[in-house]
């Protein structure tokens, strides 16, 4: 029913989200919460792209400290499950994995329309 009327899973919608919030948060257009209470940036190093295989389900460890843009951010050391999947630490994993031409947008219709064309 969704690819019928040409929707988005919910998963991918949330996430569009999240990854909007934070680019608002960066941007600075949210003044109640402070960039650097929340998010420390992380210094350039070598791009790290774990290898996926077809038909092969993992979990791999390496995966969520992906970096592939020039304004990755540490990721926060999480003691639970419950931290681990809440809103800074998932979306920070989200956001090092964007591409530079996403994160370095000029305006938040800009990241919008760059992150619907990808």
């Amino acid at each position: 029913m969704l690819k019928e009327h040409n929707i988005k899973p919910l998963q991918d919608r949330r996430k569009e989200q999240r990854l909007t919030f934070m680019f608002k948060v960066i941007q600075g257009q949210i003044p109640a919460i402070k960039q650097e209470n929340y998010f420390t940036p992380q210094r350039q190093k070598r791009t790290i792209k774990p290898r996926n295989f077809e038909n092969y389900q993992h979990n791999n460890p390496v995966e969520k400290y992906t970096t592939n843009n020039s304004k990755c951010y540490h990721i926060p050391h999480c003691n639970t499950a419950i931290y681990g999947n809440s809103f800074f630490p998932r979306t920070i994993i989200d956001w090092n994995k964007l591409t530079d031409n996403l994160v370095t947008s000029a305006s938040v219709d800009a990241f919008k329309a760059a992150m619907h064309s990808d």
